[in-house]
C-alpha cells in the first residue's frame, strides 16, 4: 500500500482450518504485505512453507479456485475488485470440501 509516496506495511491476520491446520502445523498467523494479494502470499509462504505453491495460482494471479478464502468473512470469489489488504485484516483459509 503507497501512503504519500512511500511503501506501507500491513499486518494481516491469517487463521486455517480443517486439514490445512493439520498440514501446517498452525492455526494462525500475522504477516506484513504491501497490501496486495502476490505480497501477502510471500509474506504468508515465508513463515508458513508451501502456502503460496497451495494457495495460489501463479497464471491467474489469485487464488486458487478450489481454496475458500474469506477476508474479513467475505469470499473473495465474490469480490468484484481486486483483492487489497488493510492493517488489521483477517483472513481466514478452508481447504476444499469434498464430502458424499
Amino acid at each position: 500500500m503507497m501512503l504519500n509516496g512511500c511503501y506501507v506495511m500491513v499486518k494481516v491476520k491469517v487463521r486455517f482450518y480443517a486439514s490445512l491446520r493439520d498440514k501446517y502445523k498452525v492455526k494462525e498467523v500475522e504477516v506484513d504485505c504491501d497490501g496486495g494479494l502476490e505480497s501477502f502470499m510471500d509474506s504468508l509462504d515465508s513463515k508458513v512453507k508451501g502456502a503460496r505453491r497451495d494457495l495460489f495460482d501463479n497464471e491467474k494471479k489469485s487464488v486458487k479456485e478450489n481454496m475458500i478464502f474469506l477476508l474479513n468473512g467475505i469470499n473473495v470469489k465474490n469480490m468484484k475488485e481486486p483483492i487489497k489488504f488493510k492493517d488489521g485484516d483477517l483472513v481466514s483459509i478452508f481447504p476444499p470440501i469434498a464430502g458424499g
